[in-house]
């Protein structure tokens, strides 16, 4: 009996340092979520994706606070390391958003100390609330000003690399129609490149091989690999015709210009998705996977 009871206490004791083993090999999360405010959130020309926006933000910050609340409760600190942080690219010649609601925009532990589980909790559900109420702010503020177009090329060549953690696992969410494009005016004084000519190849036969070849977005000169990074966009709008059929071809070469620019930085996983796009389920999923 006494050595039935010393085998199944050295299984336990086993099983607990696996267990220990296993939370200290997953890495916090930290996920961006870069938001693209150009004319895609327009209520005239795209009525109720402002709202759509906001609930997949939304899922996303639920999937991140249960995340958070799994990686508490299996550390020893009542700290947590995991951050969410809403990234907006700026639009040329339009004012940058306010620095009192870009700071609300993130989700991050902040505190010293936390004195129970709960009170960690509690922290937690405040910072969501901060978050949701500056979003709405956000939404605010993009309605009172025009839209040039969202400088994403811009943001991953300057803005990118302070938002990423080598000691995370970064999860990037782009919230983008998919066209990286701008006013014509702004596009002819724009480096070559740095903008995409989606209609130009709709027609052409050769369009893979020009993407590829130099006719692609204009590599921005880093790689992102140590970063560990999962990129996924969601929200692609395709254009339509004059009777407003939808070019479906355009999906192919948005994807195929993304792919080929991300995949210069050494980013490796990556992901699209059309209106209706199952954000959250991905997001869960790529948490889970960790």
């Amino acid at each position: 009996m006494k050595k039935t009871n010393v085998l199944v206490s050295l299984f336990s004791l086993s099983f607990l340092l696996l267990v220990s083993i296993g939370v200290s090999d997953a890495k916090p999360i930290n996920i961006v979520i870069i938001l693209d405010t150009s004319n895609r959130v327009s209520e005239e020309k795209h009525p109720g994706q402002i709202e759509r926006d906001k609930e997949i933000i939304a899922e996303i910050v639920t999937e991140f606070e249960n995340a958070v609340k799994k990686h508490i409760d299996a550390s020893e600190y009542l700290r947590f390391s995991d951050r969410l942080t809403l990234a907006i690219p700026t639009q040329p010649g339009v004012r940058p958003v306010q620095r009192q609601v870009l700071r609300k925009l993130t989700i991050v532990d902040r505190s010293q100390e936390h004195t129970s589980l709960a009170g960690i909790i509690k922290y937690l559900e405040k910072r969501k609330q901060v978050f949701l109420e500056a979003l709405n702010a956000l939404y605010t503020f993009v309605g009172q000003h025009r839209q040039t177009g969202a400088d994403i090329w811009e943001w991953f060549k300057y803005e990118a690399e302070s938002y990423f953690l080598e000691s995370h696992r970064n999860i990037v969410v782009c919230i983008s129609d998919g066209y990286l494009n701008f006013d014509k005016n702004i596009e002819a004084r724009r480096i070559p490149r740095t903008y995409m000519h989606v209609s130009k190849l709709r027609d052409d036969p050769e369009w893979e091989q020009k993407i590829q070849g130099g006719e692609g977005l204009l590599p921005i000169g880093k790689d992102f690999g140590h970063y560990n990074i999962d990129f996924l966009m969601s929200e692609i709008q395709l254009l339509t015709d004059k009777n407003g059929v939808p070019y479906q071809k355009d999906f192919q070469i948005i994807v195929h210009y993304w792919d080929t620019w991300l995949r210069a930085m050494n980013i490796q996983s990556t992901d699209f998705g059309k209106v209706g796009h199952p954000v959250g389920q991905k997001i869960k999923n790529l948490i889970e996977t960790n």
